[in-house]
């Protein structure tokens, strides 16, 4: 994050969510990580980026004529920087029930299981582009959607466990990943 915010914000000034660029640039580190975990070549698609009027101009508009991205960083409700996927596919969830949501994507190999706070919504952008199921689930609530995860898209090649700094001593108990049966 430290190097993408160099050439764009990556937090808005306002909250401590990710925007576009940083989430773009969280997927980006997720998937390296899950290339070298599972030894796999799953290829980032290219970011299409643009900066979008959200609302009207206001008075300062004319003053910066042309630096648009200036005035997004220092009113995000007026302009934001939207980035998505070239090639994406598969964001509409097959199942999506609150914080538990399984996306499918035929034409991947991998199965993902996201679990994750908050900025874990924002990753829906991304993530079921590359794997042939993803599973969302909100940390709160995955002890008793592991059951559920295992049914509907079978065992994960991998679990991904997203966390804002604030959650870091709600790290789960590793048993209950594990089942004892090899899982």
């Amino acid at each position: 994050m430290r190097t993408a915010k160099e050439k764009y914000p990556t937090y808005r000034t306002t909250d401590t969510h990710w925007i576009d660029w940083g989430v773009y640039n969280a997927h980006l580190a997720i998937l390296d990580s899950v290339n070298n975990l599972l030894k796999t070549q799953i290829d980032p698609k290219k970011a299409k980026i643009q900066l979008v009027d959200n609302a009207n101009k206001n008075e300062f508009s004319d003053m910066f004529n042309g630096l648009d991205e200036w005035i997004h960083y220092q009113d995000p409700e007026k302009n934001y920087l939207r980035v998505d996927l070239e090639g994406a596919c598969c964001l509409t969830p097959i199942i999506s029930d609150g914080t538990y949501l399984v996306f499918e994507n035929p034409q991947a190999q991998k199965t993902a299981w996201i679990v994750g706070d908050s900025f874990s919504i924002a990753l829906q952008k991304y993530m079921p582009t590359y794997f042939r199921k993803t599973v969302f689930m909100h940390f709160v609530d995955s002890k008793k959607n592991i059951p559920r995860a295992l049914k509907d898209s079978g065992k994960p090649d991998i679990i991904i466990d997203e966390r804002a700094e604030r959650y870091v001593d709600q790290l789960p108990d590793p048993s209950f990943i594990s089942t004892g049966k090899g899982y």
